[in-house]
């Protein structure tokens, strides 16, 4: 399951178009991963809220 998982992630982040897209998605999946009840962009440390806009389109 965890190699299917880690395929996944990957897979998504080649399907990015630019490196500035693949570090929000990689931000966007540590706020879910870390399940602290804040999985919202603005808790994000690395991150701004307005920058995870571009790319939920994708999800």
């Amino acid at each position: 399951m965890l190699a299917h998982a880690q395929s996944l992630v990957y897979t998504l982040l080649s399907l990015m178009p630019s490196r500035y897209q693949q570090q929000n998605l990689e931000a966007m999946l540590g706020l879910f991963l870390e399940a602290q009840g804040k999985p919202l962009p603005e808790y994000s440390r690395s991150k701004s809220e307005a920058c995870f806009k571009p790319i939920s389109q994708y999800l």
